[in-house]
């Protein structure tokens, strides 16, 4: 059936004499109250259990059939915000999509259609914390069969990107994957208003969306150590809410998810290893030739790799740490502590994690060029350990 977007919509209906049926469902304007918010959750609420379907305020009906159009309902009390408010605080979960158009009778006047679509994201729950289907062209609570019955939609239409917490040792990661079978378009990531960003701006794919994330795929972002977020003197919130929407091809329409992360859940942990490392350290001395023969035939794979046609591959900076280690020197090239990862930096500078990570942003993440004398906590004699590393600060 058509969307009314017009009074003559509306005026068709009522001359055609449509009637109300599963899947629309005629109101007088009084029903589009304050004093009304259970009847309008409750009648909401059954279409997206149900089928979908429309909700028209402004109709009067007798025995299903529309009579007339009335005065309709007083916008200086009743708008489409205050509408979309009710149903998005007072009905759980949110339902996707909900479309709630209003229709000019008057300056002061308006007839309202809310649209709501079959969800797949139920069972929603109305503002009496009952569950409701439509039955006989009216809103009726649902029997338990049938509030899994909806339930069980979910499996129909499975969730494609998952956000959530990876631990890296004392680093925290926050990631964006795609477990599922089907392509998710045009992704978006809301945080809530007051909440700000690790490092300051957000990343490109949580800032601008994006716009293909196919099966498999992955993204990582590197917030910081345990100490610098979850430590007494932390600056960082600890957890919030972030509201994930995309194209779900399966529905042919937006769905939308509403993500709880809360980085404490992981004090005082530690991460998993991996069951085949349990059952390695098991075996104790009886493996332990093994594993010796394992790493010569590594070793020896290592070189494999660096042996090219003309004979042995190397960096030219490799070549001439070589040179100075022949010649007895204890000068070596300075590198670049941008292209390396914060681990390398902590083995290199025999420093803590939370050091590490601190100089990793600095040559990461340093938007306004500070200076390295300007990192927190650092000390004079790490200082000139970098400047001697790096022979360019």
């Amino acid at each position: 059936m058509k969307i009314p977007r017009e009074i003559e919509n509306l005026k068709d209906l009522v001359k055609l004499e449509i009637p109300e049926s599963l899947h629309l469902d005629y109101k007088a304007s009084p029903a589009l109250s304050k004093a009304k918010i259970h009847e309008i959750c409750k009648d909401v609420s059954s279409f997206a259990n149900s089928d979908g379907g429309m909700l028209i305020y402004g109709i009067v009906e007798e025995e299903s059939l529309p009579v007339k159009l009335d005065e309709g309902i007083n916008t200086e009390s009743i708008n489409r915000e205050w509408v979309d408010q009710v149903i998005s605080t007072h009905i759980t979960p949110y339902i996707e999509d909900i479309e709630i158009i209003e229709i000019k009778k008057s300056p002061n006047y308006s007839f309202f259609v809310i649209n709501v679509p079959k969800s797949f994201r139920g069972p929603h729950q109305s503002a009496d914390k009952k569950y409701y289907k439509r039955f006989n062209f009216r809103s009726a609570p649902m029997e338990h069969y049938e509030i899994e019955d909806v339930r069980n939609r979910k499996k129909i239409l499975p969730q494609l990107v998952d956000f959530d917490v990876e631990l890296d040792g004392q680093l925290i990661k926050l990631k964006i994957e795609n477990n599922g079978n089907e392509i998710a378009h045009d992704v978006e990531f809301k945080f809530p208003e007051n909440f700000k960003w690790y490092r300051g701006e957000y990343p490109h794919a949580l800032k601008n969306g994006i716009k293909f994330f196919p099966p498999g795929r992955k993204i990582v972002f590197s917030l910081g150590t345990t100490f610098s977020i979850l430590g007494k003197e932390s600056k960082f919130e600890p957890f919030f809410d972030v509201t994930i929407s995309y194209f779900h091809p399966l529905s042919g329409r937006k769905t939308q998810e509403i993500v709880h992360i809360n980085f404490n859940d992981y004090l005082d942990s530690t991460v998993t290893r991996s069951p085949l490392v349990e059952i390695s350290n098991s075996l104790g001395s009886l493996s332990s030739l093994e594993n010796e023969l394992k790493a010569m035939n590594k070793s020896i794979e290592t070189f494999k790799s660096i042996i090219g046609a003309t004979g042995i591959d190397l960096s030219l900076r490799t070549l001439k740490n070589l040179r100075h280690i022949y010649k007895g020197d204890s000068e070596f090239e300075p590198i670049d502590l941008k292209y390396y990862e914060y681990d390398v930096i902590m083995e290199v500078l025999g420093i803590d994690s939370d050091m590490a990570f601190k100089i990793y942003d600095h040559f990461h993440y340093n938007p306004k060029n500070k200076s390295i004398e300007e990192i927190e906590g650092i000390t004079e004699e790490l200082i000139q350990k970098i400047k001697d590393l790096t022979n360019r600060i």
